[in-house]
């Protein structure tokens, strides 16, 4: 009879420690997932460069930076110390900052949701063939000057 509850016992004890070591492995989602389907229905309405506080309104420009960050694969991970100076962006639905991104060259972002303060900000490590680089030029204030009207940049 002992020896079928250490049988039991040893069971139950595998099978909690796989699950526990599965719930800690890294998890694999994507852009859309983590912002755009929270964004409920809301339309970006412009994107804010910290760097610069230049900010982006014109419609095909917001949309151009939506669609290149919309097709990132992301895997949660810790952001390593070394990286070089990050770029920030905030996404504004009505007026109202939504998500803060930061990306980094090295091909890591991290998402802040301004409506969900539980979780404050998460780390990822773009997965996929997207290079945040790209995403970076579109956002420098000089490339910003050649790509808009200088009437479509609201400098505060």
């Amino acid at each position: 009879m002992k020896k079928s509850y250490r049988i039991v016992y040893v069971t139950l004890l595998a099978i909690f420690v796989s699950l526990k070591i599965i719930g800690n492995l890294p998890k694999n989602t994507t852009f859309k997932a983590e912002v755009l389907d929270k964004l409920n229905g809301e339309k970006v309405t412009s994107i804010l460069i910290m760097r610069t506080s230049v900010e982006l309104k014109d419609p095909s420009q917001v949309e151009s930076i939506m669609n290149i960050l919309s097709q990132m694969k992301l895997r949660e991970t810790e952001i390593p110390f070394h990286l070089a100076e990050p770029d920030e962006i905030a996404i504004k639905t009505s007026g109202n900052m939504r998500f803060g991104l930061t990306l980094y060259d090295e091909g890591y972002i991290d998402i802040y949701d301004f409506n969900n303060h539980k979780h404050s900000s998460q780390s990822y490590i773009i997965t996929n063939k997207v290079d945040p680089k790209a995403i970076k030029s579109l956002i420098k204030e000089g490339d910003l000057h050649a790509l808009l009207p200088s009437n479509q940049l609201n400098i505060k």
